[in-house]
């Protein structure tokens, strides 16, 4: 069901063409089973058009991905499969120019279970879970360094998603995979889609704590700016009679205010006296139709 709404969404949104759309289709999934993480699917990285794509869609995926795993807060899945030679993974590729630390990479290699028999994945170094950053060495000799383990993982086959078998069963097949393999039984804990949900709930919860510090400041900040603003705006203005009228009699008791201040020569707005801070009769009309524009913008800013 959520397979064909999705399919039916981007039928929709691209005219049911084989282009690409950058409008995100979102989807809340709420389970006692799931861990808390936004997780975005990109599309994959292509190298050429196919029929019924324009010539500029190698391009237009590769910039939409990289807008994504620029950002300096994302964690970036880079996936290839373990059947291919990792030395020509465009996934790879892409993280290590947008990370060249590998600080926010995880590395994940699927399709463990269909590599050529007698070969494993123990070659390309994702075994390496100590503290210090891992090297993989790669078929060509070539390394990429990581600061995060490798995570081996089973996905559903095609004849799996055919025959509707649920993700429960799936997750448990894999668990047993790993178990049983002769070559990964000893990873079984560090391996499979439930621990790397778990691995990457860490990863973002360490991220949150180290970006709190900032954040507070940045709301903080917000707040001051956003009170400051509304100091300028002054108190609102009343919409009812009762409140209007108040208004009023508040504006005319401070006009009444700063004349008498004004006859005292208490008043010392050198706008409206001028340098001298003192006025002749003939002065007194256009002093006091100033000293009431003025009266009504400080009133009102208040």
């Amino acid at each position: 069901m959520i397979r064909k709404e999705i399919a039916d969404e981007t039928d929709r949104v691209t005219g049911k063409t084989k282009q690409i759309s950058p409008i995100p289709i979102h989807l809340s999934i709420y389970s006692p089973n799931v861990v808390n993480l936004t997780l975005i699917d990109l599309p994959g990285l292509t190298k050429v058009a196919v029929e019924g794509q324009p010539e500029s869609i190698v391009e237009d995926i590769e910039n939409m991905v990289r807008s994504y795993v620029e950002k300096p807060n994302s964690i970036i899945l880079a996936i290839s499969p373990a059947n291919q030679d990792i030395a020509t993974s465009d996934a790879i590729k892409l993280a290590r120019e947008v990370d060249p630390s590998g600080e926010r990479t995880f590395g994940v290699l699927t399709k463990l279970d269909l590599m050529d028999k007698g070969t494993n994945a123990l070659d390309v170094g994702f075994l390496s879970f100590s503290l210090f950053p891992c090297i993989i060495e790669v078929l060509e000799g070539r390394s990429y360094r990581l600061q995060h383990p490798w995570v081996g993982i089973v996905n559903r086959s095609q004849a799996d998603i055919n025959k509707n078998v649920d993700m429960v069963v799936a997750r448990r097949k894999e668990q047993e995979y790993f178990a049983t393999s002769p070559d990964y039984a000893h990873l079984t804990s560090k391996m499979g889609s439930v621990y790397l949900a778990k691995l990457l709930s860490k990863q973002l919860e360490s991220v949150i704590r180290a970006r709190i510090p900032s954040i507070t400041s940045l709301i903080n900040k917000t707040i001051d700016e956003l009170e400051s603003e509304m100091d300028h705006l002054g108190r609102p203005i009343g919409v009812d009679a009762g409140a209007q009228l108040y208004t009023i009699l508040e504006l005319c008791r401070a006009f009444d205010r700063v004349f008498k201040e004004h006859l005292d020569g208490g008043f010392r707005d050198r706008n409206l006296l001028g340098a001298n801070n003192s006025l002749g009769p003939s002065d007194w009309g256009k002093t006091l139709e100033l000293t009431m524009v003025h009266l009504c913008l400080c009133t009102l800013g208040d």
